[in-house]
């Protein structure tokens, strides 16, 4: 008896579909695996937490990815999501429902003068924003220094 009599082959994007649309359920891996890895670059980025301050100086060099060998399991996967969050721009990338310039209704000529990447704006694994942009926009800053608020339950 061959493997495929005793057991019935299906496609990965089909086991992945809803129980309701005829799958079942299971998240994709290399999602799971690509959301993994841009939560843990972005809490290396930003935390406080002593393994963050400790992989920023064994993997960041002045605040940018070390492109050369590290022996390490977690830096391949990291090195490129750093680098590739470290030159985003932070004015007219998508880091809240719309672009910065966007939510400001900054008008489309000035655009292109808004250079700033976001590896400008974290110094020592912290967001430091310039205070015209706290003035300006509270929320919008507490959705940069504070992505993830802890709910509490009532």
């Amino acid at each position: 008896m061959s493997l495929r009599e005793r057991f019935a082959l299906l496609l990965w994007k089909d086991i992945c579909r809803h129980y309701k649309e005829g799958g079942l359920s299971v998240k994709d891996p290399g999602l799971v695996n690509k959301s993994s890895l841009l939560y843990i670059c972005w809490q290396l980025l930003t935390s406080n937490e002593q393994w963050a301050k400790l992989c920023r100086v064994r993997f960041l060099k002045q605040g940018k990815a070390k492109m050369y060998h590290i022996t390490s399991s977690i830096w391949p996967g990291l090195k490129h999501l750093v680098s590739l969050i470290q030159e985003k721009a932070i004015w007219t990338d998508n880091w809240i429902d719309i672009p910065i310039v966007d939510h400001w209704q900054l008008p489309d000529s000035m655009h292109k003068h808004l250079s700033m990447i976001v590896s400008n704006y974290i110094v020592d694994g912290a967001w430091s924003l310039p205070e015209y942009f706290i003035q300006k926009d509270a929320m919008l800053t507490e959705n940069f220094t504070n992505p993830n608020p802890k709910r509490t339950s009532v």
